[in-house]
């Protein structure tokens, strides 16, 4: 790590104290290989093991530019003091998420330039498999899944990228049990407060296409909100106009690619 880099802030979960000055040497500990590279890309995921022997997983933010390294010291907070945050809040609603551990982060000077977020390793799985394969999807978990949404807007809860990669789940004998990840871009309105009809449905438009297995879900959530059928077509007015603002937005991108690679 270069000399003029050290943390600068950082918040250990007070049940990982005994972690903590081990926690607030990551920077070094990833240079050293100390910990395993899981997923590399954007943001990097690492495996880390601490001297309690407890097992972690470390979201490592990409670099911030200089724009964002002003925004995040002086404006607002940044990614992973937002998502350790935000996972203490889902907990305190009743909410599962992976543990949260702690957040750091790096500077350059008086600027932060890099962001960790730590949590406990969770064996849960995404959503995608279930409801987005027509050959095994499943009823039973869709309707679970319907109503974990439902419990989720119903406690004042809007996770802004609430995608089929972003709820994971895994079954506990016959129950099907949900959690949430990547919480840097949640919404919590005051406890006994909830959102707005239309915000509650644009939420249901990032994890699935239009398919059959989606109404089938709308369905269920709906019978969980205990709303009007009809609310079903406001639904799907809002689901077709999301899909084809992506699409547009995918093409433009493949268009300046093109370009970008013809200059």
């Amino acid at each position: 790590m270069n000399k003029k880099n050290r943390i600068m802030e950082s918040r250990v979960n007070p049940d990982y104290h005994g972690d903590a000055p081990y926690i607030r040497q990551l920077p070094e500990r990833i240079a050293q290989t100390e910990a395993e590279c899981i997923y590399k890309g954007r943001n990097d995921v690492y495996r880390m093991s601490l001297p309690s022997g407890r097992f972690v997983a470390v979201k490592a933010f990409k670099p911030l530019d200089w724009f964002h390294r002003f925004w995040y010291t002086v404006i607002e907070h940044d990614k992973a003091r937002r998502s350790y945050d935000n996972a203490m809040e889902l907990l305190h609603r009743g909410i599962s998420t992976p543990t949260p551990v702690a957040w750091l982060a790096e500077r350059s000077g008086r600027l932060k330039c890099r962001l960790y977020y730590l949590c406990a390793i969770s064996d849960s799985l995404p959503i995608a498999e279930f409801i987005t394969d027509d050959e095994i999807f499943d009823h039973s978990a869709t309707k679970a899944l319907a109503k974990f949404v439902a419990t989720l807007h119903e406690r004042g809860i809007i996770h802004n990228d609430l995608n089929n990669g972003n709820i994971r789940w895994r079954q506990a004998d016959d129950a099907y049990l949900f959690e949430l990840i990547d919480l840097n871009r949640m919404k919590f309105y005051p406890e006994g407060t909830q959102p707005p009809r239309q915000e509650c449905l644009q939420n249901l438009t990032l994890f699935c296409d239009l398919t059959p297995q989606f109404r089938f879900f709308l369905k269920c959530y709906m019978a969980e909100r205990h709303w009007p059928s009809g609310v079903i077509d406001e639904a799907l007015r809002i689901k077709r106009k999301h899909d084809s603002h992506w699409k547009r937005k995918q093409a433009l991108k493949r268009i300046l690619r093109f370009k970008a690679r013809l200059f």
